[in-house]
């Protein structure tokens, strides 16, 4: 199977949705209408003063929703955006962003490696974690930060995040 990544066609190797195998992100999808998370591109004050601004831009709603929900449980302020477009205005905003969590293969959409390059072009101090379930060769040449693999589990995904941040 092959998928348009950054212009180029590579080949990858589809693995089974992160949720079906995830009981921590299961559990958390039950509240995909999670209070606390900006469907808006505007971001929520954190609950913990301290914890930074993540915007994550997952293709798959109640992924993202649980992402969300994991980040906003952990005291981050997050925005969630579905497609690169609403990832390009909350970036284009005025609102403080940390870290971008971002899926690399989204389709019919600039993938992931181009929209963090879009996003280094326009906050040079963004921080970004990729995501993705699918393997794609030599990819790692193209990140800006380190890669996730579905299923994540919700401890190594604040993890992470807090050691990108703190680096």
């Amino acid at each position: 199977m092959l998928r348009q990544i950054a212009s180029a066609a590579l080949p990858v190797q589809p693995r089974k949705p992160c949720v079906a195998r995830s009981s921590t992100l299961r559990r958390v999808v039950q509240y995909h209408n999670a209070r606390g998370c900006s469907m808006d591109g505007t971001a929520p004050r954190p609950t913990d003063p301290g914890k930074a601004q993540i915007l994550i831009v997952e293709d798959d709603a109640t992924l993202g929703q649980a992402l969300c929900r994991v980040l906003t449980h952990a005291g981050y302020g997050v925005v969630f955006a579905s497609d690169f477009r609403s990832a390009l205005d909350a970036l284009e905003g005025d609102q403080p962003l940390d870290l971008l969590l971002v899926d690399i293969v989204m389709p019919n959409s600039v993938n992931g490696l181009a929209l963090a390059r879009m996003a280094r072009l326009r906050r040079r101090d963004l921080k970004v974690v990729y995501v993705s379930g699918y393997n794609i060769p030599g990819v790692e040449d193209e990140l800006l930060g380190p890669i996730l693999r579905k299923p994540i589990d919700d401890r190594l995904l604040i993890e992470e995040i807090e050691k990108v941040l703190t680096a």
